[in-house]
């Protein structure tokens, strides 16, 4: 089942949030875009794992990760490849 978002801590966000390989690729090409922070990481993390749960999927795609990007005010655009 999905969890939910809600006093979901880093560990818990590592353990539970589960990543196509391209969302993972995605998600490394942000941390070099933007210098994310751990704790930045892991919003990314929480806010695509919302953003999937909304359009009732399982795993966190790589639209997903850049649209929780996208939402991160100092981070550019990222080109799919």
């Amino acid at each position: 089942g999905v969890l939910t978002n809600a006093g979901m801590d880093a560990r818990l966000t590592r353990r539970h949030v589960r990543l196509e390989k391209d969302a993972a690729k995605r998600l490394i090409a942000g941390h070099r875009r933007a210098a994310l922070s751990a704790r930045g990481h892991d919003r990314v993390l929480r806010l695509a794992r919302t953003i999937a749960d909304l359009d009732g999927r399982e795993r966190i795609g790589a639209a997903d990760i850049d649209e929780a990007l996208g939402y991160r005010v100092n981070v550019p655009a990222l080109v799919a490849a």
